[in-house]
C-alpha cells in the first residue's frame, strides 16, 4: 500500500516554511532550476501580467495562502508516479537546510508550480485532422513544453477547478 500525501505530512508534521521551501527545492528540480525570472515570464506568457504580478504580491502577503497553494502543488505531483520520493528528498532537503529567501522568490517559485499543474507547462500545441483516402480521419497532434511535461492527472485536476 502506498502512503498518501496526508499521511506523509501526518507522520513528518511539517511547519509552514518547511513546507514552502520544499516546494522550491522540489520545482527546482522539476523545471531544471529555472530562475525567478524565467518562472515569472512563463507564467506571464499569453495572460495578463499586472494579474500574475497581483498573484504573486497576494502570496507574497499572506502567507496561510502562499502554504496552501504549496500544499495544492505538492498534493498534486504526489499523485505521479515516482514523485512521491522526489517530495520526500524536497522535505528532507528543506528540514535539514532551511535557507533565508525573500518571501517574494517563495511566492513566484510557488505561483510557477501552479501554473506548471493547470497549464501542463504546454507552450504551444497543433491539431491537424487529415481525410484518408479511404474516408476514414486520422488526428495528428504536436506538443511543444515549456521544460518536463507534467502527467495528463495534473491537468484533469486542474481542469476541474474551471480554470
Amino acid at each position: 500500500m502506498t502512503q498518501s500525501f496526508k499521511d506523509y505530512l501526518d507522520a513528518t508534521q511539517p511547519d509552514a516554511d518547511t513546507v514552502v521551501q520544499a516546494v522550491r527545492y522540489y520545482l527546482a528540480e522539476r523545471s531544471e532550476d529555472l530562475l525567478e525570472e524565467e518562472m515569472l515570464e512563463q507564467v506571464r506568457s499569453g495572460r495578463n501580467a499586472q494579474e500574475v504580478d497581483a498573484a504573486r504580491d497576494e502570496l507574497s502577503r499572506d502567507p496561510v495562502a502562499l502554504e496552501s497553494a504549496a500544499l495544492a502543488v505538492l498534493s498534486c505531483a504526489w499523485e505521479e508516479e515516482g514523485e512521491p520520493e522526489k517530495i520526500r528528498a524536497a522535505f528532507a532537503g528543506a528540514k535539514s537546510k532551511l535557507p533565508i529567501l525573500a518571501i517574494g522568490i517563495l511566492a513566484t517559485v510557488t505561483l510557477y508550480g501552479m501554473w506548471l499543474l493547470a497549464t501542463g507547462g504546454v507552450k504551444s500545441r497543433k491539431r491537424v485532422v487529415q481525410r484518408r483516402r479511404d474516408g476514414t480521419r486520422v488526428t495528428f497532434e504536436e506538443v511543444e513544453f515549456y521544460g518536463p511535461p507534467p502527467v495528463a492527472k495534473l491537468l484533469k485536476f486542474f481542469g476541474s477547478l474551471g480554470g
